[in-house]
């Protein structure tokens, strides 16, 4: 249930269907404000995923200038949402949806809080989530404090005697999750200068991560480094894992990929645009490639990807030089060194605008099993160019897929552009999932390119399936994952 009667206040246990529709009104906001909107969140009680709430969606919009929204405001009335100029809440503006504003009945479904990017509101509004979702306790006691204020007030105009009984709780816990704020650890993107393409792997408790060198200077040596985390942020250089004198080629080594197989680790890469696979019996290397010798020497490919099915069967994701850059796919041989020929599948053509800036590109593949389909994430058009991310989902590892209409899932921000070329990786405890990717040097210069890292999610989509989140790219401070 979406919606309530205007001066009623009146609880309802939490509703999926409530951050289903907060993320549909995000994506909405983002097509109508675009890059004006620094980040658009989920807020308020119904964002709070343990409590009762009213049927009501708040959203917060962070903006440098509220003009710029002022400036969309015929817009953002044709889409439902009216600005309603005088409110006593502060340093913001307010924006509502519902038929009430329409004229036609008396329903509240939305309020849009346009607040300035990390001001007070902000904060206080991703404060106040973010400490009661990881606070059970604390938001059961507020869940306790509404439900009375609720029966002791269900018709309350304006609600006031409602906000007026919860302002000495509201105020207490943004002081504390101020506190504990301040007492955080915090990182800011980007995290590591001079490297691309990356791709990480988790094993034994440590992140090894393995990307391609961007910053090469004359006499440094060729192939892959590897470096080391226990949290994703920071990261030691472990020296060389794969060096240019252990595999075929010479030159323009990019795009590692590796995973481990009884207890075996390989990597696939590209040289001089051809795959290649080495193998080690240590995540650190020295890799090496038993028999010199790309996978195809007669046609172009890069940005090799090996993911296993459920059921043991690796494959292997690729982008092929044709007209266009295309993703292909595979089932492996069992020593992981190289395709079964008769199973070489076309997945992905560009064709949406999106991937086809400066060129059509499809590429970088990067398989996730979720629920029992397949979602192929990919980049899209030149490097170069203003790219993202986005993803296709299938019911099997070779396809068909379909495209998800709401690609790009990660573009370029207003400081951090050009992001794209992902992997994806979890937790150590394997309950949050993290999407680790490049980006342009600075907004003149695309090299040497710099890594990047933001949490990914799972959320409901509107035919049932889930649909995937990236949040980022983050360009302020965030506390550290874990």
């Amino acid at each position: 249930m979406i919606g309530l009667k205007r001066g009623t206040v009146k609880l309802y246990d939490h509703e999926k269907e409530w951050e289903l529709e907060a993320q549909n009104t995000i994506a909405r906001l983002k097509k109508i404000l675009g890059s004006t909107a620094r980040s658009i969140q989920h807020v308020g009680s119904t964002a709070i995923s343990s409590i009762k709430a009213k049927p009501i969606i708040d959203i917060a919009v962070a903006v440098d200038d509220f003009s710029d929204v002022l400036a969309c405001e015929a817009e953002l009335k044709e889409a439902g949402f009216y600005y309603i100029p005088k409110t006593d809440l502060g340093e913001q503006l307010l924006f509502a949806s519902g038929n009430y504003y329409e004229g036609t009945g008396d329903l509240q479904t939305h309020f849009i809080h346009v607040v300035r990017w990390n001001g007070v509101e902000w904060t206080n509004y991703m404060n106040f989530r973010d400490y009661l979702n990881s606070h059970p306790s604390d938001a059961k006691e507020y869940e306790t404090l509404k439900v009375a204020l609720a029966r002791s007030a269900p018709v309350d105009s304006g609600r006031q005697q409602y906000l007026k009984g919860k302002h000495d709780f509201v105020e207490r816990i943004l002081k504390t999750a101020e506190t504990e704020r301040k007492n955080r650890k915090y990182f800011q993107n980007p995290i590591l200068n001079g490297l691309a393409d990356p791709d990480v792997l988790f094993w034994k408790g440590i992140y090894y991560l393995y990307a391609t060198n961007t910053a090469i200077k004359e006499g440094d040596p060729l192939g892959f480094r590897v470096y080391t985390s226990a949290n994703l942020v920071d990261w030691q250089d472990a020296g060389m894992a794969l060096r240019a004198e252990d595999s075929w080629g010479e030159k323009q080594f990019w795009a590692p990929d590796i995973v481990e197989k009884d207890g075996k680790f390989y990597l696939s890469y590209s040289v001089e645009e051809h795959l290649c696979v080495a193998v080690s019996d240590s995540p650190l290397g020295p890799f090496v490639q038993p028999v010199k010798e790309p996978l195809h020497r007669e046609i172009k490919e890069i940005d090799s990807h090996f993911f296993r099915d459920a059921d043991g069967t690796w494959y292997l994701y690729f982008a092929r030089f044709q007209e266009d850059n295309e993703i292909w796919g595979a089932k492996m041989t069992e020593d992981l060194m190289g395709i079964q020929e008769d199973t070489l599948t076309r997945l992905l053509v560009p064709e949406e605008a999106w991937e086809c800036q400066k060129w059509p590109v499809c590429e970088a593949p990067y398989m996730i099993l979720h629920k029992g389909k397949y979602y192929l994430t990919y980049s899209g058009s030149h490097f170069e160019t203003d790219y993202g991310s986005g993803y296709a989902v299938g019911d099997s590892p070779l396809g068909p897929f379909v495209k998800y209409q709401g690609n790009p899932v990660l573009r370029s921000g207003k400081s951090i552009r050009g992001v794209g070329h992902h992997c994806i990786t979890r937790s150590p405890d394997g309950k949050e999932w993290f999407f680790l990717y490049h980006c342009h040097y600075d907004e003149t210069r695309a090299n040497p390119r710099r890594l990047c890292v933001d949490r990914m999610r799972f959320v409901p989509g509107a035919d049932g399936m889930d649909v995937i989140k990236v949040d980022g790219p983050t360009e302020v401070a965030q506390e550290y994952f874990f």
